[in-house]
């Protein structure tokens, strides 16, 4: 139909897939493209996972980097010459050191507790007092970061407390942004008069249930689960060609449960 419409058009658009430097630049996009992506991928956890971001991000760069600059895309490229800095431990960071010190002048505006929590910080990098021992160093690579902070650093308070508190918030608000998807999916057009706590309780089973069905060994191994709405589960509802109106009705995969709903609202 596009060739009835306008042959020349369509020689111009057959004539660019044929040309291998349009599959090279195809390739160049996606190769540096990929690693970006794994990181946001990463970064949309329901766990906490902020202390983890500048490491995360500090990756993805010399992945970004590499896959820029690598020899099968130097006809890509406009700049052919390129210098790679070598990664340096966080505490010999300049960029990480002096954005630490703002973020501490802006936590504890008082000079003396600053003060005290560099004083601190310091026990902790250099692996001084209580840091020292051999058993937090081990555990160092073995337990949870914030399992770390709470079972070895009562030694310096304020920087425990600080610890704690960014060890436990997550990367985004992904969390927050699946649970408002699957309150919209229990209550919408179709069901729009369900009581805030009877809509609260549907929100609280849904959640728990997919939680529970990712305990089950054979999980991982469908594809066609339905339990990701708004989450990993997207690629293949777009296989199947779903549309958004079908899925809301999928959205409780508990033939039991999705018959209680639907009397639930017949009855109101």
């Amino acid at each position: 139909m596009y060739k009835e419409d306008d042959v020349n058009k369509a020689k111009a658009v057959k004539k660019m897939l044929i040309e291998e430097r349009l599959w090279d630049q195809i390739d160049f996009i996606v190769a540096f493209m990929g690693p970006i992506y794994e990181m946001i991928r990463m970064t949309d956890l329901d766990r906490p996972c902020l202390h983890l971001v500048y490491e995360w991000w500090d990756v993805m760069i010399e992945k970004v980097r590499n896959a820029i600059y690598k020899p099968e895309f130097a006809s890509v490229l406009a700049e052919k010459d390129v210098e790679v800095h070598n990664r340096v431990p966080p505490h010999r960071d300049p960029e990480l050191n002096n954005e630490r010190r703002k973020c501490l002048q802006k936590l504890f505006p008082d000079s003396q507790v600053r003060n005290k929590v560099m004083e601190e910080f310091a026990y902790f990098s250099l692996n001084m007092r209580d840091y020292s021992t051999p058993e937090a160093l081990e555990n160092k690579f073995h337990f949870e970061p914030i399992i770390w902070w709470a079972s070895y650093g009562a030694s310096t308070p304020l920087l425990q407390t600080l610890a704690l508190k960014l060890l436990n918030q997550p990367c985004s608000s992904s969390c927050c942004e699946r649970n408002w998807s699957t309150y919209s999916f229990i209550y919408g057009l179709k069901r729009n008069k369900l009581e805030p706590k009877r809509a609260q309780d549907l929100v609280y089973i849904h959640t728990n249930l997919r939680l529970l069905a990712r305990r089950d060994p054979n999980y991982y191994k469908n594809k066609d689960t339905m339990w990701d709405l708004a989450g990993d589960g997207h690629e293949s509802l777009v296989e199947e060609n779903v549309d958004m109106l079908e899925l809301a009705t999928l959205s409780l995969d508990e033939p039991a449960l999705e018959m209680v709903i639907f009397n639930d609202e017949m009855e109101s």
